[in-house]
């Protein structure tokens, strides 16, 4: 463990070196770190629960996850290990006379942040669990650390099974398809334990999910009974199963030292494709010369589209954007939207409160935390925009229009067969559709203010995380103002009070944003 030691220790000395010589990457770890105290001093604060969820959903979504997670990790396991190693790994450490366990130890807890990061989206809601459930002491803090603890065990498994198969390729597949057999008896079993009328398929899931059936499955049911007690008191079995989930990590760690590991041609490969990432990550090499375009992006299958391309100047920025829509989807209706129209209809179906603004908070939550994937945000990555000669306002407009058309589609797509099937007011249903496409817009502008602010910031970590969070600034103003207008101005507009606010605010706010904005394209090195 020596040579371990020696590894993190001169890791953490070269991550100080870089923060000296990168001060400005100080600046976001500062406001990380005043977010995560405001969110711990709201978790403290005494509020009244109202229970208005129950638990055995909080409950049942615990025990899927756990499956999930064990699932994808039983299968990654047999199949060619991605690792987070460098060629700098290769050549220095797997040539060093340190054990083949404590390198794959070694590469097991760089691989260690995507847990940090789930962990970090759980600290997000902790003021959400606080107000709505009543906690048993600690209990916020002993479910983060158990769900930590079982992200840590699916990562020890998904290891051994790797290095217990890894030897042949016919028992890789073979371990693949059982653990998939597994899944699938998984399923077959819910479904036929769950059926019943459609009314009752959701209160069904629920009831089988939260009650005693996985109560005895090892870690999963360890897992369940120990968030079930985070909400209705510990008992005498909390710290025994605790316990058993750390001598599980402990028992797997151990069978990996005793294994005899012969795994360094195995990650070869990928140690390549994670030197190449990092190369292009901090500009050594540039994207375009790198001959395996496979490394970087997904190539979708794309249509053949007749078109009259006669457009000019900053408008031919908008025409490529709706060509680009219709040749990798129907229109602007591509993949996502199928997804968020699934999502909406399972809503109608199987939700049991039945009202279109619960629909339209969420897909404005949808919306913020996918604001990194609009049309703007490609075109900034190359250099032909900034080339174009017209008004920055005016390249800007049109390079956002494409994603407000989508707005648009999707809002059509999602709140008229959901009205349809609820029954909802046609007016609120048109409403709804105004909000949720206005807010579209302020989250699009938004993210072009961040772009000229933050965007140069030297970790794309903490940079998401300030724009996460000033998007959120952006819209709160919005949704204040719903409250108020709902309370105390209600007898003006009656209910739909609340939209009126939206659609005010959020027009304003997009006018606002697209003029601070603007000047994002007058330094190239701001993005």
């Amino acid at each position: 463990m020596q040579a371990l030691r020696y590894l993190f220790r001169t890791s953490a000395i070269n991550y100080i070196k870089v923060l000296k010589r990168t001060p400005s990457k100080l600046i976001a770890l500062i406001f990380y770190i005043a977010i995560l105290c405001f969110i711990f001093f709201a978790a403290a604060l005494p509020k009244k629960s109202n229970n208005t969820i129950s638990i055995n959903i909080v409950i049942s979504i615990s025990v899927i996850l756990a499956f999930i997670c064990i699932f994808l990790a039983l299968i990654n396991g047999t199949k060619r290990m991605a690792t987070s190693y460098l060629m700098s790994d290769v050549n220095l450490i797997f040539t060093s006379p340190i054990k083949p366990q404590t390198v794959l130890l070694y590469g097991f807890i760089k691989q260690i942040k995507s847990v940090l990061l789930f962990s970090l989206f759980l600290l997000f809601q902790m003021p959400n669990i606080s107000a709505n459930f009543k906690l048993a002491p600690f209990g916020i803090f002993v479910i983060i650390i158990s769900f930590i603890l079982l992200q840590l065990l699916c990562s020890f498994l998904s290891m051994l099974v790797y290095s217990l198969v890894n030897k042949s390729k016919e028992l890789q597949q073979k371990a693949n398809y059982f653990f998939k057999f597994l899944g699938i008896f998984l399923i077959a079993f819910t479904a036929i334990s769950v059926y019943g009328p459609k009314n009752k398929l959701l209160s069904n899931t629920i009831d089988f999910f939260s009650g005693k059936t996985f109560d005895y499955v090892p870690i999963v049911g360890w897992f369940k009974i120990i968030i079930t007690q985070c909400f209705v008191g510990y008992n005498k079995s909390f710290p025994f199963l605790l316990l058993l989930l750390i001598i599980s990590i402990g028992i797997t760690i151990t069978i990996l030292y005793k294994l005899n590991l012969d795994f360094y041609e195995d990650v070869l490969e990928s140690s390549e494709h994670n030197e190449t990432l990092s190369k292009v990550k901090t500009k050594q090499i540039d994207k375009k010369s790198v001959v395996n375009e496979n490394l970087f992006k997904y190539k979708r299958k794309t249509r053949k589209i007749t078109s009259n391309y006669n457009t000019t100047f900053a408008r031919a920025i908008m025409s490529r954007h709706i060509l680009e829509y219709r040749k990798t989807g129907f229109g602007i209706l591509d993949f996502s939207a199928l997804i968020f129209i699934g999502i909406a209809l399972g809503f109608s179906f199987f939700f049991p409160h039945k009202d279109i603004k619960i629909l339209l908070f969420f897909f404005i939550y949808m919306t913020v935390i996918t604001s990194f994937t609009g049309k703007f945000n490609e075109e900034v990555s190359k250099h032909y925009i900034f080339m174009i000669p017209d008004r920055a306002e005016k390249k800007i407009i049109y390079a956002t229009i494409g994603s407000i058309l989508k707005f648009c589609s999707d809002a059509l797509f999602i709140f008229i067969p959901s009205a349809l099937i609820i029954k909802a007011n046609p007016i609120e249903t048109l409403l709804c559709i105004l909000s949720y496409v206005s807010f579209g817009a302020v989250v699009t502008y938004g993210s072009i203010v961040n772009m000229r602010f933050i965007g140069a910031l030297g970790s794309k970590f903490f940079s998401g995380l300030l724009q996460f969070v000033s998007l959120i600034l952006y819209i709160l103003p919005g949704l204040i103002g719903a409250g108020i207008l709902s309370v105390f101005f209600s007898f003006l507009f009656g209910k739909y009070s609340i939209y009126i606010s939206f659609l005010v605010w959020n027009s304003l706010a997009s006018f606002v944003l697209l003029q601070i904005g603007k000047k994002v394209l007058d330094n190239l090195e701001n993005v």
